[in-house]
């Protein structure tokens, strides 16, 4: 199961179907906020990506409805077994500015 920051999607009133997220976000482990979760309880969902889900509901956890002021904010959500490959696959990429890199004698390696 996931949270998702729910001003940061379109989730249809009925809380069923395809989710749509409307700007850069996170899909979390925890209501935390995204820069005060590990790197192993969130993934990056870039803009515009859409995601079907078998569940999409309020935040039922106590605990997880009361970490801030955000937390009401927030959505469960469990994404059918494409969507959560798909969100593996949008984590696993790098944004690299080459800048800040050179190129090794090495095939596919890079020097920061």
């Amino acid at each position: 199961m996931w949270y998702a920051y729910n001003p940061h999607w379109h989730i249809p009133d009925d809380y069923s179907g395809t989710l749509l997220a409307t700007t850069k976000t996170h899909l979390k482990r925890k209501t935390t906020l995204s820069w005060e979760t590990e790197d192993d309880d969130r993934s990056y969902v870039k803009e515009g990506t859409q995601l079907r889900a078998t569940h999409v509901s309020g935040v039922s956890c106590a605990q997880e409805r009361s970490r801030h002021d955000g937390s009401a904010h927030h959505v469960e959500v469990v994404l059918t077994p494409r969507s959560e490959e798909l969100v593996r696959e949008m984590d696993m990429r790098w944004i690299v500015y080459w800048d800040h890199f050179r190129r090794s004698h090495e095939p596919g390696v890079f020097i920061a």
